[in-house]
């Protein structure tokens, strides 16, 4: 039995930060511009969390009238990410603004580019190929986490931390209480994301009416011909920047659960085993997939894990009613959106037109441990609103609340619990979020 107590110090911050996705990067940029320390652990070799390592994209709407609710660091993302792209591509975007997925479609390697710009313009340390093991705590404070990397065990001190890993890993070692899935403990899906280019279909864009209809009609007789094993219900594809190439959101593993080691691993074969399938059933099936080539394929995507319980729980009434809330730390109105945990099907309710929700404070400073704030999907929520707040913008604001409550702590002496919610929500829109 290994005494991580005993373990070296490998680095120390005020604000240590595990995970470096999209709630890491808003939870280190706004602490770190605060003008606190910050340490980001990570397990991965780079930034970006599924849309860098999962292949996941487009980015899902949040707007009111064709403007983003979330800043200021998705905002920022994106004019990084656009930053990066060619002069031809840029054309491209801008001439489709309004419609489709004008700056929401990216290369999984540029999304990472762009936030390792925003980590380090926060002065954030950050250690990659690190990856959480444990905690140490005295009473309900966390004094390090336990990582280990190539050189063995380490931990990294804090003064504050905030769980960014998705998974609510941090939590779940602390002894924080957390809800996993449906009544029965079952999950959303997960999905690998795979992209195919070298694809001549005989019209604009894989989204026109007469070939949708042509590969969704071929899609269903080729799951009940017994070629494909996905239970999904339909083909999801997006266009990319690119004329030749699409990407798929469309593979389907039911009954493994992202926070069980084994089930995770044998999560990846079965959605690789599904893009095997899809591919050989296009490229006889579908016209001008003939010569497709897969290019691109991500880690398996995780849209849901452990929802950690906090001193708020948001639930899917309060999203129907468009509830508002005066220490709101986020705004949404992407729909509730479940993929069946068990097979076919996914429900979508929409948000009323023109309005939003909140998620206030308490829903991201969980119960027991002091130290210790939620910066990432897994905050205090029921099933139908976490498949909401879960898109990637969203998580990017709820990450910048929970690094800026985390560092305001610091500057006075207490606790994310003790906060005001409300003053963290008007320190918020200092930085320029949209509250």
């Amino acid at each position: 039995m290994i005494d991580f107590s005993k373990c070296p110090v490998i680095a120390e911050a005020d604000v240590v930060v595990c995970g470096a996705g999209p709630g890491g990067m808003g939870a280190a940029y706004l602490a770190g511009k605060s003008g606190v320390t910050v340490a980001v652990v990570e397990s991965a070799g780079r930034p970006g969390g599924m849309a860098a390592i999962a292949e996941v994209m487009p980015f899902m709407v949040s707007e009111l009238d064709n403007e983003q609710i979330d800043a200021p660091v998705y905002d920022r993302w994106v004019k990084a990410i656009y930053s990066y792209q060619s002069d031809s591509v840029k054309k491209r975007i801008d001439a489709s603004h309004g419609t489709e997925y004008p700056r929401r479609t990216f290369t999984a390697a540029v999304a990472s580019l762009a936030a390792e710009d925003l980590f380090l313009e926060a002065g954030a340390k950050m250690l990659y190929h690190h990856t959480l093991i444990d905690c140490i705590k005295d009473g309900e404070k966390i004094e390090a986490v336990v990582v280990h990397s190539k050189s063995g065990f380490g931990l990294v001190k804090g003064k504050m931390f905030v769980d960014c890993t998705g998974d609510g890993d941090l939590a779940a070692r602390a002894g924080v209480p957390f809800e996993r899935g449906d009544a029965e403990g079952f999950c959303q899906p997960m999905t690998t994301c795979f992209k195919l280019a070298n694809l001549k279909f005989p019209y604009d864009s894989i989204r026109t009416p007469e070939f949708a209809k042509l590969y969704q009609q071929r899609h269903k007789e080729a799951q009940e011909r017994g070629e494909l094993s996905c239970v999904r219900e339909n083909l999801l594809t997006f266009p990319t920047m690119y004329k030749d190439t699409v990407h798929f959101n469309t593979t389907r593993v039911c009954g493994h659960d992202a926070t069980n080691g084994l089930e995770l691993s044998e999560a990846e074969i079965i959605g690789r085993k599904q893009i095997r399938e899809y591919l050989k059933w296009m490229r006889h099936d579908l016209p001008g997939f003939e010569d497709a080539e897969l290019t691109n394929m991500g880690d398996i995507g995780v849209r849901e894990s452990r929802r950690v319980l906090g001193n708020y729980y948001l639930t899917a009434d309060e999203l129907a009613n468009c509830s508002k809330f005066p220490d709101a730390i986020a705004r949404c109105n992407y729909p509730v959106d479940i993929h069946n945990p068990r097979g076919t099907g996914t429900v979508i309710k929409v948000i009323p037109p023109g309005d939003f929700y909140e998620v206030p404070y308490g829903c991201i400073v969980p119960q027991k441990i002091e130290n210790l704030a939620i910066g990432g999907r897994s905050i205090s929520a029921d099933i139908a609103a976490h498949s909401s707040l879960r898109i990637m913008p969203t998580v990017c604001s709820i990450g910048q609340a929970a690094g800026l409550a985390a560092a305001m702590a610091i500057k006075s002496d207490t606790v994310p619990a003790k906060l005001d919610g409300r003053l963290v929500r008007e320190e918020l829109k200092k930085f320029g979020a949209k509250l």
